[in-house]
């Protein structure tokens, strides 16, 4: 789309095209609450999930996070995994938010799912040991989908 832009009396008008950039085909993590994408296909961050410090042997509040299908086609399933996280560190996923039961990661979504759709909302946490290091750290999850034939 584009937006025009002008005070009320101007000879002149601001076009500025493409509003909303083509969406690359592939799968996103989005934030429901604001509609911003967490990630892009291939793993390139568009937003942080803010959790703040995490006490050592404590979790964080859970968090939704939308996994969106955009692909341009169906896919079969989702599957969803950690990255590598320092020992004692843990990246949590729940169907609920209360109460919150951690999924066993990495966690397979059987499908098809349509394109264009969103495909689950989980909630999300960080969670650490006693083992845990005081570093600051960044946790992520990795999400991958076959096309159906």
């Amino acid at each position: 789309g584009k937006l025009y832009c002008a005070p009320q009396d101007s000879s002149y008008v601001l076009i500025i095209e493409d509003l909303a950039p083509p969406i690359t085909p592939g799968l996103y993590l989005k934030d429901p609450i604001s509609d911003d994408y967490y990630s892009l296909p291939g793993g390139e961050v568009a937003k942080q999930m803010a959790f703040g410090s995490v006490g050592v042997g404590t979790a964080t509040t859970p968090r939704p996070v939308v996994v969106e299908n955009q692909v341009g086609k169906a896919v079969e399933y989702v599957l969803i995994e950690p990255e590598d996280l320092p020992e004692g560190v843990y990246v949590e996923v729940s169907f609920t938010e209360d109460p919150f039961v951690p999924e066993s990661l990495p966690l397979l979504l059987e499908g098809p799912f349509a394109s264009d759709q969103p495909i689950v909302t989980l909630w999300v946490r960080v969670r650490s040991e006693t083992s845990a290091p005081l570093d600051q750290y960044v946790v992520g999850l990795n999400v991958s989908a076959p096309e159906v034939e």
